[in-house]
């Protein structure tokens, strides 16, 4: 398979660009292909790596999870700590 030994070649184009050094610490996710190739479609639009548009989506899925959180009623213990005397 080219590009076996040399982590500068491309294994296999559609998939993989090459070597990049700060993947060094990876792991694989099985995902459709369907899906794959949204996500490879929205990388190259934005021009980033397949990678950085799934830690982005990540990241705005913990935002939403956040904003979420925001809209819950307050807990008793939360009314009590910001109805608190700071003098």
């Amino acid at each position: 398979m080219p590009g076996w030994g040399n982590p500068k070649l491309s294994v296999d184009g559609s998939v993989y660009t090459g070597y990049d050094p700060r993947m060094s610490d990876t792991t694989t996710v099985r995902i459709d292909r369907a899906t794959h190739e949204e996500v490879r479609r929205l990388a190259q639009q934005r021009d980033i790596t397949v990678a950085e548009a799934v830690a982005r989506g990540v990241r705005l899925l913990r935002q939403e999870q956040m904003g979420q959180q925001l809209t819950e009623p307050l807990t008793d213990a939360e009314r009590e700590w910001l109805d608190a005397d700071l003098g």
